[in-house]
């Protein structure tokens, strides 16, 4: 698989290092997903909500400290098709009891979104 690297225009500090891949390779302290499960391609609700929960856990097995990541809600007041509206609080659920119980959950309303922090329990 290819590896694609961000622009550093806008970045001048040579420690930051961006990656654009389908999934995680190497272990980072933080991630930051934004818009990557929005889009179910044609799947069933159930199908795209466990496909989601299978790449939280790829994601979180390459994180040090802490993943954020936003999704649609599905109480949004307008939907469009092909596009994958997520159920807050079960969610919220699953990454309390599968990645850490240190999770904060946002609702960006009016924004359709919620946002997700997920912090790895100081050891």
């Amino acid at each position: 698989m290819r590896r694609w690297y961000w622009p550093r225009a806008r970045i001048d500090d040579p420690r930051a290092e961006f990656i654009h891949h389908i999934c995680a390779l190497d272990i980072a302290d933080y991630t930051l997903v934004s818009g990557t499960f929005n889009l179910h391609a044609g799947q069933s609700d159930d199908t795209w909500t466990e496909h989601v929960e299978e790449g939280l856990l790829q994601l979180w097995s390459k994180t040090r400290k802490g993943l954020a990541f936003n999704l649609l809600r599905r109480d949004a007041p307008e939907r469009f098709a092909g596009l994958y509206y997520a159920d807050g609080q079960a969610m919220f659920e699953f990454l309390t009891a599968r990645l850490s119980p240190d999770v904060t959950m946002t609702n960006d309303a009016p924004l359709p979104d919620w946002s997700y922090f997920v912090r790895r329990p100081r050891s």
